[in-house]
């Protein structure tokens, strides 16, 4: 309370000394001057904040390019499993078939220069043995 009765003697002073419109004038100007003070320190608290809102930007933006190259990088990765597992595929498969046609060109050799009744058992053995040698 004495607080305000100090104010209070301080207005009932300059009012005595002075007209109303002098007082309400020094009042507006007092006003304004504390709403532009209030300004540019809310200006220069924003711009205070200015830095730590561009890394969280940063940061956002940075995290959205992070996702989209895992993405991508996914992407790739199952591409190359996949051509990969199809390389392998193809490359069993033409083993097979080569083992296939070197068997039986090598038993359509075997049989065309040796007598087959004379031979059977060589033929035979020659035979097991070219299987065992390309399986």
């Amino acid at each position: 309370m004495n607080d305000f009765q100090a104010i209070n003697q301080i207005i009932d002073e300059s009012i005595r000394n002075s007209s109303y419109i002098t007082v309400a004038i020094s009042s507006g100007v007092f006003i304004c001057y504390t709403l532009v003070v209030q300004i540019i320190s809310f200006f220069k608290q924003k711009d205070k904040n200015k830095p730590l809102i561009e890394m969280a930007i940063c940061i956002k933006e940075n995290t959205t390019n992070i996702v989209k190259l895992n993405a991508v990088l996914d992407k790739i990765f199952k591409d190359a499993e996949r051509k990969e597992a199809h390389k392998c595929k193809n490359t069993i498969d033409l083993g097979f078939k080569s083992l296939g046609a070197a068997i039986s060109k090598e038993i359509e050799l075997i049989i065309i220069h040796n007598n087959i009744e004379k031979n059977r058992q060589l033929i035979l053995d020659n035979i097991t043995k070219l299987v065992s040698t390309e399986y």
